[in-house]
């Protein structure tokens, strides 16, 4: 999915990967309840939808005193991040990238202060672009209790002077296992968002942080984390949840994330609707590009294939697929096919800028490229009405139903948007 959001910060995202892992966690009453453990687990970048990486700067003199140091064949340049809430959280890296030899990165990954006992200093992959390494840090706590082997992403640009960026890292792993709400076990998976492998629901000044923690809660019980950007399984910090017949909230976590307690959550939430291929899309209606009332339910009535295109006139992918649009449309459209769009443009009244558009701009647009079906406009950008009941976080975003509702298929680009709407409607019949 192209992420084409000017108006909002770029989220780094990465694939879905397995979920592993069991911990136990029994929920009761309003209290808080249960002392449990969570497994760490590699590989869970996307446990948090997405990641975004912490910069640890370079000089040229060692963060802390080193024990001992390898034989560099350039300038060395020295960096540290902190990792944990233990008496010593400082792990020290350095680089090295001498002219006439490999780049190389040195990290103390078992924080002894000795970078010779640490491998060669290899890097993972030298690309075009970036030089990345993964490595496992060996975290302590304050609580005691055995070093946390966590799994960290570093990398840097290729060509950069050390001192402009350093080093960049982010991590990729996560907190794993199964709870008990209500008597019916789930998997679920723990994520800390800074990056310093300290699990907190406040930030430094005691104040409520809803991003620093995030989990992901397998409520649907198909064995499977769905982490995606959409996700109706996905929750920030101290966000309420339902489960069961029950809303619930997250009440602590321990500083190395093993444990975790919930309790019933004084503000009562909805469960999330399932936005995915299998499910029934959720209803709505709205006002179009022309001042005319659309509902989805009355525009399935009408045809036999629906597709729900979420766009902008300043979305250069979504003008880019626009003649696959088009040409489904034109081939199908006399056959049960119709399109009906959400536009993300926002009104320049509620936000001003080179990307507002009013009702009749976006209405001029469509009519000047062709687009001769109805689109939904409330002029509310990013927080339209509809964008939000269906979690879109980039754009295009497609949608493809059937006559009774049900999403059959998500982001069709190119010529696979009409082969999959012929497809539908020859299980119709026609």
């Amino acid at each position: 999915m192209t992420d084409d959001r000017a108006p909002r910060s770029v989220l780094f995202t990465v694939s879905v990967l397995a979920w592993l892992g069991l911990i136990a966690l029994v929920m009761t009453g309003t209290r808080p309840v249960g002392d449990n453990t969570l497994e760490v687990v590699t590989g869970m970048s996307n446990a948090a939808r997405y990641y975004m990486p912490s910069r640890s700067p370079a000089g040229t003199a060692p963060v802390e005193t080193l024990a001992a140091e390898p034989t560099y064949r350039g300038t060395p340049f020295y960096g540290a991040l902190e990792v944990g809430d233990g008496p010593d959280r400082v792990f020290s890296w350095v680089l090295d990238e001498p002219p006439d030899g490999p780049p190389r990165f040195w990290l103390d990954v078992n924080n002894n202060e000795d970078l010779t006992d640490d491998g060669d200093g290899s890097w993972d992959e030298l690309g075009e672009r970036t030089f990345t390494a993964r490595r496992d840090l060996q975290v302590t706590y304050a609580e005691g209790g055995p070093p946390a082997a966590l799994h960290y992403f570093f990398y840097r640009f290729r060509g950069e002077a050390p001192t402009q960026r350093g080093v960049l890292y982010a991590r990729d792993w996560a907190r794993v296992g199964e709870v008990r709400l209500a008597g019916r076990s789930y998997r679920i998976g723990l994520i800390e968002n800074d990056n310093d492998g300290i699990f907190r629901l406040t930030d430094d000044e005691g104040q409520s942080d809803p991003r620093a923690v995030s989990f992901t809660i397998d409520l649907n019980g198909d064995g499977e984390l769905d982490t995606s950007s959409d996700s109706a399984e996905h929750y920030e910090g101290t966000e309420p949840f339902h489960a069961d017949g029950e809303s619930w909230v997250l009440a602590s976590v321990s500083p190395r994330g093993d444990r975790v307690t919930f309790r019933v959550s004084e503000v009562k939430v909805a469960p999330k609707a399932y936005i995915d291929v299998g499910f029934t899309a959720p209803g709505f209606q709205g006002v179009d590009q022309t001042g005319r009332t659309v509902s989805l339910a009355d525009f399935l009535k009408e045809h036999k294939v629906v597709l729900l295109d979420f766009w902008a006139t300043w979305c250069g992918p979504c003008i880019t697929e626009l003649p696959h649009v088009k040409a489904a449309s034109e081939q199908y459209g006399e056959q049960g096919f119709g399109i009906l769009g959400i536009s993300l443009d926002a009104d320049p009244a509620l936000q001003p800028g080179e990307a507002s558009r009013t009702r009749e701009q976006v209405a001029a647009f469509m009519r000047e490229n062709g687009m001769n079906w109805s689109s939904i406009y409330d002029g509310k950008g990013w927080e339209a009405e509809v964008s939000d009941a269906y979690r879109v976080n980039a754009i295009p975003a497609t949608f493809l139903l059937d006559a009774e509702g049900v999403i059959r298929h998500r982001d069709l680009r190119g010529e696979a948007l009409a082969e999959a709407v012929g497809a539908l409607l020859d299980a119709t019949g026609r």
